[in-house]
């Protein structure tokens, strides 16, 4: 979806549709969609149980609103409509990933973990999902997904700020897996990436001291 001025831009259009035929559920969706996105609840909630009032059937509008209850802490109330958007649609796979992040909530890791593959297995060009996947197993068993995090987030002009963070979870696998070389470079990269107050900084100046690497910032 779109960003900032041009999210609330998208919310009047759609606002005016509505208002001129309200008996689209196609508008309500992508008003709730948008309202999802804006991080206005009331508005997505509205939109979003009106679009399935019109159209029961409308996969979009239960993963919609799935998104929306997990943010709200109604988890099983979000898996409910995450599971019945991928029955009417399987290919919302974006769908899966929100569901893995509910699990994640409920501290179910075996679900959790089968969410994010069937979510990456659907689209394997979604290096965040490979992160988060790469960061529950953690430093035993996330060392690939994390590594194909990193490598595919490098290759975009525009990086997304967890990449920082992905970083540290990979040089702590790399540590892990003893790849002594490779964790020094990701802690580096992190160091200077990431933010000044993050709670694992003081984490990656140790293992970097460890290894006899004295960190100065770039």
């Amino acid at each position: 979806m779109l960003r900032g001025a041009n999210l609330a831009e998208a919310l009047r259009y759609l606002t005016r549709a509505i208002e001129i035929d309200p008996n689209r559920a196609e508008y309500h969706l992508y008003r709730g969609w948008a309202a999802n996105d804006a991080g206005q609840p009331a508005i997505a909630r509205d939109s979003l149980m009106r679009a399935l009032a019109l159209d029961r059937q409308l996969a979009d509008a239960h993963w919609q609103l799935g998104v929306m209850l997990r943010k709200q802490g109604a988890v099983l109330d979000a898996v409910r409509h995450l599971q019945k958007a991928l029955e009417l649609r399987p290919t919302r796979f974006e769908a899966y990933a929100s569901l893995a992040e509910c699990y994640e909530e409920r501290a179910d890791w075996a679900a959790a973990e089968a969410a994010w593959r069937k979510a990456i297995q659907g689209d394997p060009n979604r290096p965040y999902w490979r992160y988060r996947l790469g960061k529950m197993l953690g430093p035993q068993r996330g060392l690939a997904e994390l590594e194909i995090a990193v490598q595919q987030e490098e290759q975009k002009a525009v990086r997304e700020p967890w990449l920082s963070g992905a970083y540290f979870e990979l040089a702590e696998a790399e540590f892990a897996a003893g790849k002594r070389a490779a964790a020094k470079d990701h802690y580096i990269q992190f160091l200077n990436l990431g933010r000044q107050d993050s709670p694992y900084r003081g984490d990656a100046l140790k293992r970097l001291a460890s290894m006899g690497v004295r960190y100065e910032q770039m």
